[in-house]
């Protein structure tokens, strides 16, 4: 026979959410810094091998390979760029957090109280800190998306200056 389900108080339900909420934060965060990292090295490294082939082929001038770096180093900056993105989101959607949880606190606060009185004062705190949770949440959202989009501009820049590259050292005729 199954024991019952036990009852959570609304405390042990906060504290669950707030330890899941680290955990996916955790995650999201090293997913997005190592997805970072391998466009960083992508294009970091196909910049610093360009040279190193042109020294191989005396047929290659710099003029046929400005294209590729050109791409390189645009997928290099945009790779930069979207780590100052990801780190402004994460800062934008900690606070976000730490207001969820002083609305939280305070109404914990007041119930380990026993006080069942209804301050006006202590519930336009709460809707202060719930609008302003609210409003850096979908400034978090933005910046986020902006974020993708950058990292998504960085490996497009790659896959172009790797063709480009391609065109330098090979003369692809078409017809």
């Amino acid at each position: 026979m199954t024991e019952p389900l036990k009852e959570l108080s609304e405390k042990e339900i906060y504290q669950n959410n707030e330890e899941f909420r680290k955990k996916i934060i955790s995650s999201a965060h090293m997913f997005a810094s190592e997805g970072i990292k391998a466009l960083m090295l992508l294009n970091g490294g196909a910049l610093v091998a360009l040279p190193a082939f042109k020294a191989l082929s005396a047929d290659v001038s710099v003029a046929t390979l400005f294209p590729a770096v050109v791409c390189f180093v645009v997928g290099l900056t945009t790779a930069l760029i979207t780590t100052f993105l990801v780190y402004a989101s994460l800062s934008t959607m900690g606070n976000s957090y730490r207001n969820v949880s002083r609305s939280w606190e305070q109404k914990l606060a007041r119930k380990e109280a026993n006080d069942k009185r209804e301050i006006p004062q202590d519930t336009d705190a709460i809707r202060q800190h719930n609008a302003s949770a609210d409003r850096l949440d979908k400034l978090a959202i933005y910046i986020e998306v902006s974020a993708s989009l950058m990292a998504v501009i960085s490996l497009v820049m790659f896959i172009a200056g790797s063709y480009q590259g391609l065109l330098a050292f090979y003369s692809l005729s078409i017809f």
